[in-house]
Parts: structure tokens; sequence; C-alpha cells
């Protein structure tokens, strides 16, 4: 649906570069297809020697693609070796408070953080072993609440979160670390369009029947069926989006902050599509913004 066009050389010889996500029948995103040609009008008379420097090309590229998952892997070992570490000296320093210690709260969230960080190298260690997560029955509900617990000591002054959980179970089948990963991206984004500035952040869960005019206008999903969906919804009173940038919103590498890579909605949207699950975000400048995400709905079983 999307690409990004780019000039490169090799040795003397330009060529033009089109890269564009695939995606699989499934709607899972695969990896990214490069297409390498000389510019119209510089073909020249040396063509053999040109496709054999874009095969040499095409080449090295499969090699660092393949070399990506073996890399993370490493990375990801690392990683948890340093996690299992904090987690170990946050065991100890709690054995060594009373109960009353009011440090022991603080040392519960960092072991709490520890485990779900650990929960993404697995993910990347799965990701360097190809192999897939198998998806369990997750309440939307708690996993939010888990979500708004760990970011709270975050909010600047001035800025209040609240909570709108539904009483009832919000069940979908989906992997608990990537959709904790949706939710944690989505609401520190909100947090983030405050800008400082005092403001509000909502998040709210809830089961909802979705007909045919609901899906309507959706960024993702839209051919999705009419149906139950368990569904969390991210308001935010911050800024607000440009009408014209939402129809991109979710391509890799946009972004408006100073500081960004312009991925974080792409994962976000990625995953979402991954569950055959939807996203709508809606938003007016000034008015902040409110992000939807709603995956099939599971209902506990008896």
């Amino acid at each position: 649906r999307c690409g990004v066009a780019a000039r490169l050389t090799i040795g003397r010889q330009p060529f033009q570069v089109n890269v564009a996500p695939l995606v699989g029948s499934d709607s899972q995103f695969i990896g990214f297809l490069h297409v390498m040609f000389p510019p119209s009008g510089e073909h020249g008379n040396n063509s053999s020697a040109v496709a054999a420097k874009g095969s040499s090309w095409l080449d090295e590229e499969r090699s660092n693609l393949s070399n990506l998952g073996l890399m993370a892997g490493f990375i990801a070992h690392d990683f948890n070796n340093l996690l299992v570490a904090i987690t170990g000296h946050a065991d100890l320093a709690m054995l060594t408070l009373p109960e009353s210690a009011p440090a022991r709260a603080h040392l519960h969230e960092i072991r709490r953080a520890s485990e779900r960080a650990a929960a993404v190298t697995r993910e990347l260690l799965n990701y360097g072993g190809a192999k897939k997560q198998a998806r369990q029955t997750v309440d939307l509900a708690q996993l939010m609440l888990e979500v708004t617990q760990l970011l709270k000591p975050r909010l600047a002054a001035g800025v209040a979160m609240r909570t709108d959980s539904s009483p009832f179970p919000v069940t979908a089948e989906a992997d608990p670390t990537q959709l904790f990963q949706v939710l944690l991206n989505l609401t520190t984004n909100g947090m983030d369009a405050l800008g400082g500035k005092p403001g509000q952040v909502t998040v709210s869960s809830r089961v909802e029947t979705w007909d045919a005019s609901r899906l309507r206008g959706v960024q993702i999903g839209a051919d999705r069926q009419p149906g139950s969906y368990a569904v969390v919804t991210i308001t935010d009173t911050g800024c607000g989006i440009e009408p014209g940038k939402l129809a991109t919103i979710c391509e890799p590498f946009i972004t408006d902050k100073p500081s960004g890579f312009g991925l974080g909605l792409a994962v976000v949207a990625s995953i979402v599509r991954n569950h055959k699950g939807i996203l709508e975000i809606r938003s007016r400048p000034g008015s902040g913004t409110t992000v939807t995400i709603a995956l099939p709905y599971s209902p506990l079983s008896e």
C-alpha cells in the first residue's frame, strides 16, 4: 500500500530503489520488498555489469535480512541476563525490608517491570528462532490496568490518568506480550501528546457490537466482519493531529516527535492486523485524540 523511493550509487552506476512492505494473505507483515533498477535513460551500454552489481546488492540484502533474526536473538540474550540481575537485586532488597516499609511497593513495581521486559526479550528470542507464540485468552481490561499502573509514576504535574474499566471481562484471543506493547505504546503516545501541559488521559475497556456502519472509516480492519469485539479506547486532551496526517499516521518513519523514529504506530498496526483486529484513530487539531483498538471478542469458557 505504501513504499519509499530512493537513489543510490554502486561504483559509478546510479540506481533507483523502491522499497515496500510485504504482507501475506493473512495480513501478517512478512518483510520488505526491494526493487532496484537503473533510472530511465541511464542504462548506458553496460547493462550486464549493472545487472551483476544489482544482483550482488540484492544478495547482500538477503544476507542482512537473514542475519537480523540472529542479531535480535543475541541482543535479547544479553539483555535478559541484565534483567536477571535487576530482578535478583530487587528480590534481595525486599528480603531486607520489613513488610510495612514504603519502599517495598516501589521494589515490587521494579520487579513487575522487569518481568514485562523479560517477556519482550522472549519475543525477540522467538523471532530470532522463527517460532510462533501461542495465543491465549487475555482480559484487555486487566491488561490496561497494569499498563496504567506502570505509567502513573511518569505523569507530569497537572496530568491526570483516568480509567473506566468494564466490571466484566473484556477478553480476546491474543499474545499478551504483544498486546501489552500495543497498549503501552498508545497510552504513552497519549501522555506525550499533552506536551507537559495540564490535561487528561482516559483509558476505557468494554465489549461492543460493531456493525458495518461502525467499521467504516477505521484505519485498520475496515473489512472485518460485524460482531462482538473486545475494545480498548485511549483518549487524550492534547494537541490533536492534522487531518492530512491521519491517512499515513500508521506508516513507518512518520512522526512528529523530535526524538521519535516513527515506528511505534507502525508496530501497533502490524500487531493489530496480526490479531485480525481493528484500529481507529480520530482527532482534530486542538481537540485531542481518541485511539480505539478492537479485537474479536472471545468469551471465557464456562
